[in-house]
């Protein structure tokens, strides 16, 4: 949505070096990535692809890698950032799962925002809670759930405030 309006750059990075998959997933076939960037093997702009609409580009991650955590919490992935918020209005860093791996608790550190996607009928609340309690809440926007089976009616509406004192939030009920 953000690519579709008018004059506005955004940039998808699949940061998930273990697995990396956005590529794969858009049907795009490139020789490079953010693992080489990081390598110092290849430079921001030609790791870069444009799509359609006119203002999605995406980094896809390369090549697979080991040492991950190590790779995005140095100073090179910091330098990626900056050289890339000079190219783009939006940058969104499409990070691995939570919890597994320090990989993507050490990428919501260097965001200026994240919204946490948690898959229905599979990740319990417990666990929700847990990978939660140790992040920043000042750059929690929110929690997408997906792969729902609920469908929802055009007239359902509802919301409430649950757990606005673990979100930091000073709101009264």
């Amino acid at each position: 949505m953000l690519a579709q309006t008018d004059g506005v750059k955004c940039l998808i990075i699949d940061s998930d070096l273990r697995m990396p998959s956005l590529a794969d997933y858009l049907g795009i076939e490139t020789d490079c990535g953010l693992s080489d960037v990081l390598a110092g093997t290849a430079t921001l702009a030609e790791s870069i692809v444009k799509l359609e609409p006119a203002g999605l580009y995406i980094m896809p991650g390369g090549d697979a890698r080991q040492d991950v955590a190590d790779l995005i919490s140095g100073p090179r992935f910091k330098e990626i950032l900056r050289e890339a918020r000079d190219m783009f209005d939006y940058i969104i860093v499409d990070a691995p799962p939570l919890g597994i791996f320090t990989d993507a608790t050490v990428l919501i550190n260097q965001a200026d925002s994240a919204i946490i996607v948690v898959r229905a009928n599979r990740t319990r609340y417990s666990v929700v809670d847990r990978i939660l309690e140790p992040l920043p809440k000042d750059r929690i926007l929110g929690v997408v759930l997906n792969q729902s089976d609920d469908v929802m009616e055009e007239t359902h509406y509802n919301y409430g405030y649950y757990n606005y004192k673990r979100l930091g939030e000073n709101v009264t009920p």
